[in-house]
């Protein structure tokens, strides 16, 4: 087994966890909200992660034992999936990398908003809780990217290798002429 695979099937892993844990809390989310519309839109996004990662561990799978095809939908699963959460992870990444680098004059500007709403919270508001959150965004964030790259990777290899072996159970078939 490469590194590259070793590395898809960890952060495969920690995806599902982690997207495991994201739609549970949207679907506790929706529970507690009353199915508003905004709860149900988060749901869909936060699924997505998990279902893109079982999705992977089925490309792992017929990688690993080619003799288990995959289903003919989840590779255009896995590009559809793919793509919305490299959108979302950039989106991600630009608020992580905000988190990270707001200084002492915008949080000054957040303890005000929120000194109006919740007077409780402003002591917690520090530069270090914004680049803390930050840094977790970014890790998410990047856990997703990475793994997402990689099933593309693998998902054109899978198909290489598919093609490889009807070419070679139909050698012929490319000769004839219709």
């Amino acid at each position: 087994m490469t590194f590259r695979l070793r590395l898809y099937r960890i952060l495969t892993g920690i995806g599902l966890l982690l997207g495991s844990f994201l739609t549970i809390r949207a679907f506790l989310m929706v529970l507690m909200t009353g199915f508003s519309l905004g709860a149900l839109t988060s749901l869909f996004f936060m699924s997505i992660f998990f279902v893109h990662s079982l999705l992977s561990l089925y490309l792992q799978r017929s990688l690993l034992l080619p003799q288990i095809p995959l289903k003919e939908n989840t590779p255009g699963g896995i590009r559809i999936l793919g793509g919305i959460i490299l959108v979302i992870t950039a989106l991600w990444i630009l608020g992580g990398v905000t988190l990270v680098t707001m200084n002492q004059q915008m949080v000054d500007m957040l303890r005000d908003m929120v000194k109006t709403t919740q007077p409780d919270a402003v002591p917690y508001l520090t530069p270090n809780v914004f680049r803390t959150a930050g840094v977790l965004v970014l890790l998410l964030a990047g856990v997703y990217f990475v793994n997402v790259l990689l099933s593309f990777s693998f998902l054109r290899k899978w198909k290489e290798e598919q093609q490889k072996r009807e070419n070679e159970q139909h050698p012929d078939d490319d000769n004839l002429m219709l």
